[in-house]
Formats: structure tokens, sequence, C-alpha cells
């Protein structure tokens, strides 16, 4: 317990360190915002991050329960938990998009509040069955049904979570900030993986839900007073319907590649941290690893996830101009090569689990955080829903088909196989999309810090364009928006670019915004470009 509670001790320390880092070390934000607004900024992600590893918390926090002693005090068996764990992953994967179209109807804060308050009560009702209701005859299926709504509610809150951070940042800070927000949602995967076998231990099965449940509570209070109910991502005011959004997104080759990398990724994620201690254990040639063992592991994989996450989006912001591809490709690379050190060698075990996890989990921010990021604001809640649907359709099949498995070489191939397969549909979705883009003339648009394919003949070609100012234009539907070929202030860029268009008090805010960013048509800078 003693490691527990030093490993608990560092992993809040990382937390501490990661919001002075965004406030007060970042100097790209520096060099945007005052301290003021860093600060305002700050009160508003935070317990955004807080609740998040919550939601990951209560994801992961199944098989603490599946020892022997809990099996034979409910009467289930391991089999039993993989189901619920099962339906969790296609209960997420079906319930993704319509969370993020909700989102985008609803809003971010409406959104998150109502997945806050829903999560509580569902784990609360989850820690009140196994408390006072199971017996040894438990009810698998009010097992699962109650896991079931508890993953309905965390899928609108992911959406709502991606939908309100994404105006928060510039595109030029996404990548780091995409890693500082992860140092918080790693340590969901602490309280999972290291907390809760201690709790079970400890106090009993029921309260790996009734002490998330009781954190819910507090957090639905804290966001009701943290998220403004005047923040821009509340609603849409786009004229855009959901079909195009999602056609915007499938007709899209680069999407679509990292679509399918995701889908691996998820594969492996969840495919290891589901049998990483039941692998170890085989290892050691015991039942079951110990406590301290659990929280070494589960602390290896939270350390991992805090920094890979933050290196790579730091080094796609810094050293490949927010390019995002680079960075995935480069983590992609030494995931596979820790991998295998990891099931070839029984020296340093959580080293190589941090290693291993450091660059998997960072491709798992870049790609299912940060790359929605980088699309438009009207858009993010949906492209969100549809990568998180894909990947936890991965995630449900790998759970169903490794708990067939009788060894671990088919885990290992498996999961060695999907880390090849990463780079791989990453290289395939650059190549097609330059194809196309040859094939069918200067209709690539270059938007923000990544890209996004204009299939609209009688929108003119944009190039060095705010992914934001082109979905403005999109909606204002004007087709005046040529390239600015002249030096100019960016109050002049804006005058020659939406001549003849009514402005009102929205859109002078959005414009007074987005004049600060160099990579809008009204930023100062018409020659920066992310490829």
């Amino acid at each position: 317990m003693a490691i527990a509670n030093i490993v608990l001790g560092v992993v809040l320390s990382c937390i501490v360190a990661a919001c002075v880092y965004d406030v007060e070390g970042n100097s790209v934000s520096r060099g945007l915002l005052n301290r003021v607004e860093r600060y305002a900024r700050l009160r508003v992600w935070l317990p955004l991050g807080i609740t998040y590893a919550l939601f990951y918390a209560t994801r992961y926090n199944i098989p603490a329960g599946n020892t022997e002693q809990v099996r034979e005090q409910f009467g289930l068996t391991m089999s039993d938990f993989g189901t619920v764990i099962s339906f969790g992953f296609w209960t997420y994967a079906f319930f993704a998009p319509f969370a993020g179209v909700l989102t985008d109807r609803i809003g971010g804060r409406k959104g998150i509040l109502i997945a806050t308050i829903g999560c509580g009560i569902s784990n609360a009702a989850l820690g009140v069955y196994f408390n006072a209701i199971a017996t040894e005859y438990s009810s698998l299926a009010i097992f699962g049904g109650l896991f079931m709504i508890n993953i309905v509610f965390q899928s609108l809150g992911t959406a709502s979570v991606a939908k309100i951070t994404a105006s928060l940042y510039y595109p030029q800070e996404r990548g780091a900030f995409s890693g500082v927000f992860n140092v918080l949602v790693s340590s969901g995967y602490y309280f999972a993986l290291g907390q809760c076998p201690a709790i079970v231990a400890s106090l009993g099965f029921s309260y790996v839900f009734i002490v998330p449940a009781a954190g819910f509570v507090f957090m639905f209070c804290v966001l009701y007073v943290t998220i403004p109910a005047t923040v821009k991502t509340t609603s849409s005011n786009s004229k855009v319907s959901t079909i195009q959004n999602a056609k915007y997104l499938f007709r899209d080759i680069r999407y679509m590649a990292f679509l399918a990398a995701l889908m691996c990724l998820c594969w492996v994620r969840d495919g290891f941290l589901s049998w990483m201690s039941a692998f170890f254990a085989y290892r050691a040639g015991v039942a079951e690893i110990g406590s301290d063992e659990a929280a070494l592991l589960g602390g290896a994989v939270t350390f991992g996830g805090m920094l890979g996450s933050f290196v790579c989006g730091f080094i796609s912001d810094r050293f490949f101009q927010s390019k995002r591809i680079p960075s995935v490709l480069i983590f992609s690379a030494l995931q596979v090569v820790f991998f295998i050190a990891l099931y070839a060698t029984n020296v340093f075990p959580s080293l190589f689990v941090m290693l291993f996890c450091g660059f998997m989990l960072g491709n798992y921010t870049m790609i299912s955080y940060t790359v929605p990021q980088d699309l438009p604001a009207d858009v993010v809640a949906t492209a969100t829903g549809i990568l998180t649907a894909a990947g936890y359709c991965a995630s449900g099949l790998s759970s169903t088909v490794l708990s067939q498995m009788s060894s671990f070489i088919p885990w290992f191939t498996s999961i060695l196989g999907a880390s090849i397969a990463i780079p791989f549909c990453i290289l395939i979705g650059v190549y097609f999309s330059k194809s196309k883009s040859k094939k069918n003339g200067p209709k690539l648009v270059v938007i923000g810090s990544t890209w996004f394919t204009m299939n609209h003949d009688s929108y003119p070609t944009l190039q060095n364009a705010g992914i934001q100012d082109e979905f403005y234009r999109q909606r204002v539907g004007s087709d005046s928006m040529h390239l600015w070929n002249k030096k100019g202030t960016a109050q002049e860029r804006i005058n020659w670019r939406l001549s003849g268009v009514e402005l009102n008090a929205a859109d002078t805010d959005f414009f007074k915004h987005r004049s600060k960013d160099p990579t809008s048509y009204f930023g100062h800078n018409d020659k920066v470009s992310p490829f």
C-alpha cells in the first residue's frame, strides 16, 4: 500500500506541473494570451480534465473485481467479467456518433452536465447493487445493463469535452495542450489499474463504483459553476447539417486513414490493458499479481500516458509546425519496438510498460483528440463521435476475440500486427490523398494545422486558410473570399474578404478571435502552411 501511495503522490505532482506549464511555461500561449486569460482558460479545462479522468476510471475499473474472492462472492466467472467489458465497448461504439450529433445540437455545457450526473447515478446504482442486493446468484443482466448506461453517458461526456476545449486553444497550441490535458486523463488509468485493486481488497467490489460516483456528483457542482453559460460552443450557429458534416469527413481520405489507424490503436490499447495483469501474473507463475505490483504497473501505464501524450503533442507543435503525421509515424515505430521488448524480457517490466504505453497512448491522444480539434468547430463533436465509435468497435472486437485465447501467443501477435498496421494506414492515406489532389486539380484546401478536402466546385481554392475561417465562409454562403495576395492588416483582410456580407455581433466576435491566429485568413502571416 505504501508503494501505491507514493505513486499516487507522484501522479498528483505531475498534474500540478502540467497545469503550471499550461499557464506559465508555454511560450506560444504567453505570446497569444495574457496571464489573466490563460488562468481563465485553466478554470474551464481543469474541471473538464478531472471529469474525463473519472470517465476513464469508471470505464476500466471492472477488471479490478475479476478476482477469485469476488467471483465466488457474487457467483460470477472470468467470462462474465469479459462479457460486461465487451458490452461496454460495443455500447460506446454504438452511441458515440449519436452523442456527437446530440452535443453539436445541445452544446458542450449541457452535454457535459448531463453526462456527469448520469455517470454519477449509474455508478451509484452499481455500488448499491453490489453492496446491498447482489448475492452469489448475481444477475449478469443487471451488472451489464447498469455498466452500459454508465458508458452511454460517458460517450456524451467525451463529445462534450472535445467541443468545449476546441474553442479554447489556437491551432499552434493544440498539440501541447492535448498532452497537458491527457496528463489529467491518464490519472484515470491509475485509479482504475493501480488503486481499484487495493479498494477491492480493503473495502469490497462495490466501492470501485461508490467512490467515483461521489466524485461525479462533486464535479457536477464544480462544472455547473466553472463552465460559463455563454461558452462559445454551447450551441451551433452553422447552417451545415449533420449529414453534410459527416459527408465532409467520410470524403476526406486522410480523415479515413486516421480512423483506420485509431481502430488499430484501440485494439492495441484495450487488448493490452485488459490482459496486462494476467500476462505478468502468468510470467511470474502466480494466479494474481499483488497490490504493490498492480500499483507499479498502473503507475507505469499512467506515467507513460502522461509523458507520451505531452511529448507527442509538443514535438508536433514545436518541431513539425503543428503537422500531426510525423509525430504519429515516429511514435508508431517506437511503439512496435518497445512492445517486442516488453514481451521478450522479464527485466524491469514496469519500465517497458511505461515506454510502450507512452508511445501507444501518445499516438492515441494525437489521433483521437488533437486531429478532431483541428477540424471546424461545428464538426468537432461529430468527428470525435465517429472516431470514437470506430475505435470502440475495435475495442469490443478485441475483447471478444482475445477472451477466447488459450495462450498469450495470439495476444502478442494480434497487438504486434495492429501496431505495425498503424503507420501503414497513415502512409496509405497520405499517398492516396496526394494522388487525388493531383488528379482533381487544386481542390485541397489547407486549413489550420491540418487538412480538409473540398468537393464543391463552386467554392474557390483557398490557401493558408484557418479552418474555422473556411467553415464560416461556407456558413454565410460567400464565394468572394479569394486568396489574399497583398500585404495588409488583419482588419483590411476582413474588409476585403467580406465586402457585402452583413455581420452580426457573433460574426464580429468571431473575427476578433481569428485575427490573432497566424494560420487564419485574417492572421498576420499569409505564408504559414501546415504541410
